[in-house]
């Protein structure tokens, strides 16, 4: 498999993607594409041999609105039963974040990552003192960041 740059006018998103993506996660995840270009190379769309996305619908909604014109791809040949589990394994959230996310990372960091954190202040221990609130588990993507 080699991830290949392909042009967004040549790509079809698939009509049954599972997942939708709001305005403001979109924005999100325009923002984090924006800021960091490596991830989506990182993570590359998954098409079929007729150039439809099984992985990656959002990211290409993001590519689109940013104005890339190419986007990184694998083309993959394989049954339609064997990309449908690709596509819903992509979807798919495994896991949640522990408290680690906000009492072990840079606040800072974690902002300018495209992770909304505004809402979950007050549960960060900044100072991992005894007696102090620790985070609670936040559910978000495990590729991308955005909340879910």
């Amino acid at each position: 498999m080699e991830t290949k740059f392909y042009n967004t006018s040549e790509l079809k998103r698939h009509p049954k993607n599972p997942r939708k993506i709001k305005d403001s996660k979109l924005d999100e995840l325009c923002l984090s594409l924006e800021k960091n270009p490596e991830f989506f190379w990182s993570r590359p769309l998954i098409i079929d041999k007729e150039k439809t996305i099984w992985a990656g619908n959002s990211r290409f909604l993001a590519s689109k609105k940013i104005g890339l014109k190419k986007v990184p791809c694998i083309m993959l040949d394989l049954p339609e039963e064997k990309l449908q589990e690709i596509m819903i394994r992509d979807n798919t959230n495994s896991g949640e974040w522990d408290s680690l996310l906000l009492n072990e990372w840079k606040v800072e960091n974690l902002i300018e990552w495209g992770i909304n954190i505004d809402s979950r202040k007050e549960q960060i221990d900044y100072n991992n003192e005894p007696g102090k609130k620790k985070a609670k588990k936040v559910k978000l993507c495990p590729h991308c960041g955005i909340e879910l």
